[in-house]
């Protein structure tokens, strides 16, 4: 079977279906290593969430081979593309001056709403600073872009800026964490149009670098200083600046519909459809469980 006719049988319902079924191993694993670290310290946390994402990922790719896809193809793995890396390491930069003091508003919502103030999840310190190097900065980056973009976004962009969407809202639901749902979203649907027009490693490199500069305005950010103490001016010169990059992006490479991928045969229809719904409102309702917790 050539490269060609094989990655037309991974169309969107091949996707769907992928995302499914990581969610219901996210269940299991989640289950499982919740008993392994139920003692654990920080650090044992951290690198049980590093086997964890790895986990994920291999699901999504025995899920691919078990439909016989051509992941080389269906990720698009091929060689960097400094043009979009370039574009898409200023695109992350200015996201995250954007994002941060839309994520503290949001907290201040949550919380004037009477409800508790969502946090990352993540604890920062000299002890665990390594473990979160290797496991949220480097391993997450490959595992997550693995899955969400090679084995789903790239796959759902062929439907254009819908699926462009729909790859950012199932990246930001699966993550069930409200402190970040905004900017994963956004995230998400940037890194799916990196991996569509600058290949896997080009997004693999980006999602790195927005964990590494989470990771280190967690440790310096203040909560006085010129960062903290002027969010309305980092926010707005920020979101300019964003603009104007997406708007010179589009200009220097202009969008172009491209023709879906294969499908499925009918008969999978009912099954694959009821099997992402599923996933779909379960990630939605711990979403909303961790936000009332």
């Amino acid at each position: 079977m050539s490269n060609q006719t094989t990655f037309n049988t991974y169309g969107k319902r091949s996707a769907y279906n992928c995302f499914a079924v990581v969610v219901a191993a996210s269940l299991i694993l989640q289950l499982a290593l919740s008993l392994v670290i139920m003692n654990g310290n920080d650090v044992t946390v951290i690198w049980a969430n590093g086997v964890y994402s790895v986990a994920l990922a291999l699901t999504a790719y025995v899920y691919a081979r078990t439909v016989k896809a051509d992941i080389v193809t269906v990720a698009n793995i091929r060689k960097f593309d400094y043009r979009h890396l370039l574009f898409g390491l200023a695109f992350v930069l200015l996201l995250v001056n954007v994002m941060t003091p839309v994520n503290e508003w949001l907290g201040d919502l949550i919380e004037a709403a009477g409800l508790k103030r969502p946090s990352v999840g993540i604890v920062i310190s000299p002890e665990t600073l390594p473990a979160v190097i290797i496991v949220a900065c480097v391993v997450a980056a490959f595992t997550e872009e693995f899955v969400f973009r090679g084995m789903i976004g790239n796959t759902l962009a062929e439907s254009g800026i819908k699926g462009i969407a729909l790859s950012g809202l199932l990246f930001s639901l699966f993550h069930m964490n409200p402190a970040q749902t905004v900017h994963q979203f956004v995230l998400g649907c940037a890194l799916t149009i990196a991996v569509r027009r600058g290949g896997f490693f080009t997004c693999v490199a980006l999602h790195m670098f927005n964990n590494i500069l989470a990771v280190v305005l967690s440790l310096t950010l203040e909560p006085t200083g010129f960062y903290s103490d002027h969010p309305l001016e980092i926010f707005f010169v920020s979101l300019i600046l964003l603009l104007v990059l997406c708007a010179v992006y589009v200009k220097v490479f202009p969008f172009k519909k491209n023709n879906e991928g294969g499908q499925k045969p009918d008969g999978y229809v009912a099954v694959i459809n009821a099997g992402f719904i599923l996933a779909v409102i379960f990630c939605a309702a711990m979403w909303v469980l961790v936000l009332f917790s």
